[in-house]
């Protein structure tokens, strides 16, 4: 990495870390956060008493009878329609149940612990990979840093496997398969790493995670069958719900996939522009896939690439961007290293938080993750983004 672009990332990155820290010091932590371990928690405690695992009201009075036992506040109301409490699978429940257990000032000290663990796991990671400080201070001071923490998102565990999956898949595939099964809790964000690991024909990797979420599976199924089609359609219907372009939904609907974009816009039947948006995911999966076996891509290259096509497609919100700090730490010494950096800085800048009245802003993940993927595209086909190294190797 240039020396020059070296003293940018120090200088941005400690403006960055910063300013996190002012956040931090400047939030009520006193108040029941984080909001997103709180659908996990209530969720858990669902598990045994009902036999419906995603009913919001019964969610909402087990939420109202914890704050009275254990007098804390709240910022929101459980299954409010600005936080989605649902859209968790049914195997983030029972793999989470233990934690249910203790009270709720208890059970988010240790999930904010295990979220810095999983922090740690992936800046370590970094490190390992670069040797480079000034990744790390950057990747700390990322507004996606901050909000993944404070929201105790269960994105940091999931990431923390991916991450641990893609360390140890040339010595020991079958682990690495196991770890990333496991980071199935948030499968949305496994499935470039799913096609990552097809691609390179890491098949035990993929044959090890699929039958570890099976595995994983096993005591939902146990305990109650029909919590899977509940969580099936109560996820439809939060999808319907946010992708209804009014006023209501400035929290949900600020940054999603490329079919809200096109529904807001070009008002049509939601199912239309998902079935479009589905298929347009399937084949810029199979497009990247191609251009790395037509020696267009490396393989730490595809993985950005298939993590453009998910954020173009897939519904991401502010802490998701940790993800690019996998590819960027596999391919820093690369003159493409830049690009990533660039884009990165830019997904973790809080556009919506800052300009939240301009329509267009609203979208600008499936906006700048688009125009990334055509620029990333001409530079595949235009040769660009293969670097020296053999194709089938890591850094």
């Amino acid at each position: 990495m240039p020396n020059r672009l070296k003293k940018t990332l120090w200088i941005g990155g400690i403006f960055l870390l910063l300013l996190n820290v002012y956040r931090i010091s400047n939030k009520n932590w006193n108040y029941a956060d984080p909001i997103d371990f709180r659908g996990i928690y209530v969720g858990s405690k669902l598990l045994i008493s009902s036999p419906n695992l995603y009913n919001d009201s019964l969610g909402a009075e087990i939420w109202s009878n914890l704050k009275s036992s254990e007098s804390f506040e709240s910022l929101s109301n459980f299954g409010d329609k600005y936080v989605s409490i649902s859209l968790y699978p049914p195997i983030a429940f029972t793999t989470f149940y233990p934690i249910s257990l203790v009270p709720w000032k208890t059970a988010r000290l240790i999930w904010w612990l295990e979220c810095i663990a999983g922090l740690i796991v992936l800046m370590f990671f970094i490190y390992l990979k670069t040797n480079s400080w000034e990744l790390i201070i950057f990747g700390l001071g990322t507004s996606a840093t901050f909000f993944a923490l404070s929201l105790g998102q269960p994105l940091l565990i999931a990431i923390a496997f991916i991450t641990l999956s893609i360390l140890f898949y040339q010595k020991n595939p079958l682990l690495a398969g196991a770890l990333l099964g496991i980071a199935m809790i948030k499968f949305s964000v496994v499935m470039p790493f799913g096609i990552w690991f097809l691609a390179k024909k890491q098949f035990k990797v993929v044959a090890a995670c699929s039958i570890t979420t099976i595995l994983l599976f096993v005591p939902v199924l146990i305990i109650n069958l029909d919590f899977i089609p509940q969580w099936l359609n109560k996820t439809s219907w939060y999808y319907e719900f946010i992708y209804q372009p009014n006023d209501q939904n400035i929290y949900t609907f600020s940054n999603s996939e490329l079919s809200s974009f096109l529904h807001y816009y070009f008002p049509q039947e939601i199912k239309i522009w998902k079935g479009l948006n589905i298929i347009g995911q399937l084949f810029g999966y199979g497009l990247m896939a191609v251009m790395f076996f037509k020696r267009k891509l490396t393989d730490n290259f595809l993985m950005i690439g298939l993590l453009l096509v998910s954020f173009v497609f897939s519904y991401h919100l502010s802490y998701d961007p940790l993800l690019f700090l996998l590819p960027l730490a596999l391919e820093h010494n690369s003159k493409q290293s830049l690009f990533v950096l660039a884009f990165l800085f830019l997904l973790s800048l809080p556009f919506n938080a800052v300009a939240a009245d301009i329509t267009l802003i609203k979208f600008n993940y499936p906006i700048l993750c688009f125009a990334a993927l055509i620029l990333f595209i001409f530079a595949a086909l235009k040769n660009k983004l293969v670097s020296n190294q053999p194709i089938n190797t890591l850094n």
